[in-house]
């Protein structure tokens, strides 16, 4: 059976937290706790790319086991679960970006727009991080996914890195973007990241103990890199089974 046909058979992780945050009751038949990967990185190192790429890999090493079926990659999809919520005014292009302002400079924004705090819009964006991986088969890309997954179980935590020259040429070849732009993107976005789990989680993003494994994308294809995390994930199904078959 095809990956596709096979991802058919149950709801989509979107319409199941949907459910969730409209019924506010515990579905605790959607909480498998299966496994599920956190992708940190830096601004053009590839960490989508490398999400679809194990989603890839998994399906195609294990064409008819219903744990490797069915996985999503949550970035943007994340970010349209959060603004279907009426309740949180906040544009989706600041989500996408993961803009992050100081408390401050933030504070006086939000009076003048009108907007709802950045701290709400946070604590609903982690809260529905944690949905998704309690639920499992997801890879949560940025957002400090691993930072605020770390106490559940069965997940596989990385962070991609970059030669600063490539990141950039990635960043202009990707959005249609001069080098100037492109490098302005980078800086802006990866002091955003490193600031939010810093303020948040109280920890240095690129502290390498903070992850399972840390990738140079410089160095490595997607291909090697995409492969190396499916090791990491594959050992998670098995415990999983192991977990499950007693």
């Amino acid at each position: 059976m095809k990956g596709a046909a096979m991802q058919d058979v149950q709801p989509s992780h979107v319409a199941m937290i949907q459910k969730y945050l409209q019924d506010r009751k515990r579905f605790d038949d959607i909480f498998k706790k299966q496994p599920f990967l956190t992708i940190s990185r830096q601004a053009g190192a590839g960490g989508h790319t490398v999400g679809r790429e194990v989603i890839r890999q998994l399906e195609d090493r294990f064409p008819k086991d219903p744990l490797t079926h069915g996985w999503e990659v949550f970035d943007q999809k994340l970010c349209v679960m959060i603004l279907q919520n009426t309740s949180v005014n906040v544009s989706f292009e600041s989500l996408i970006k993961e803009e992050y302002k100081s408390e401050a400079k933030q504070f006086v924004s939000d009076l003048l727009e009108g907007k709802a705090t950045q701290y709400s819009t946070y604590k609903k964006t982690f809260h529905v991080i944690r949905l998704l991986c309690q639920i499992g088969k997801v890879v949560i890309v940025g957002r400090g996914g691993a930072h605020l997954t770390r106490d559940l179980p069965n997940g596989v935590h990385v962070r991609l890195v970059a030669n600063t020259n490539e990141r950039i040429e990635r960043m202009t070849k990707m959005f249609d973007i001069t080098t100037r732009e492109a490098t302005r993107q980078a800086k802006e976005q990866d002091k955003n990241r490193a600031r939010l789990v810093h303020d948040f989680f109280n920890q240095d993003i690129d502290d390498p103990l903070q992850y399972d494994a840390m990738y140079n994308t410089s160095t490595l294809n997607v291909d090697q890199i995409a492969h190396s995390i499916l090791e990491l994930v594959i050992s998670k199904l098995d415990h999983y089974r192991a977990q499950h078959s007693a």
